[in-house]
């Protein structure tokens, strides 16, 4: 049974959906749930395949050329996931914008242009030197640019500073 809704609630005005809908929204929901127990079943199938975790982390880690790899890469993918978190909080409190959102939109723009951008010539630079001289050097460049953005204040970042910064990041991701 269905209790009315107060008198002094904002939804007073609103429309019940028609009765017509439950029973289709009913039958979405079953078919919904027949689908998922189908699908149980091959999934158990295709986890019945799959190697055990420990020999798969085991055979992983002794590659070690993959271990030094990975840690690079983590550290350096997990600071290039905080500045664009971040960014949203620095430019609305340190820097003061009323702006903003806007200013924030055009900065990660930016970064993904820059991402675009430096796809082909890290892997031609790669191709050239290896991939071990074009990591060691991209770590270096991004952990620099994040260093003089740590030091610089904010009314430095607003002269367009931060454009050139957000570049670098996205040259680094």
């Amino acid at each position: 049974k269905e209790r009315p809704l107060p008198a002094d609630t904002t939804t007073a005005g609103a429309q019940q959906p028609p009765s017509a809908l439950r029973p289709t929204a009913a039958g979405a929901a079953a078919a919904c749930g027949v689908g998922a127990l189908s699908e149980s079943s091959t999934t158990s199938e295709v986890a019945r395949s799959k190697p055990p975790i420990i020999p798969s982390m085991r055979r992983l880690f002794s590659n070690v050329p993959y271990t030094r790899y990975l840690l690079f890469r983590v550290p350096m993918t997990l600071a290039a996931l905080l500045p664009s978190s971040m960014l949203p909080d620095y430019v609305k409190y340190c820097m003061q914008r009323e702006d903003w959102q806007g200013f924030v939109t055009i900065v990660i723009g930016l970064v993904l242009v820059a991402v675009f951008i430096s796809i082909p010539i890290i892997i031609k630079a790669s191709r050239r030197w290896g991939k071990r001289v074009v990591l060691v050097a991209m770590c270096i460049g991004v952990g620099g640019s994040f260093i003089v953005g740590f030091f610089l204040p904010p009314k430095v970042l607003e002269s367009g500073l931060i454009y050139i910064l957000a570049l670098a990041v996205g040259a680094g991701i």
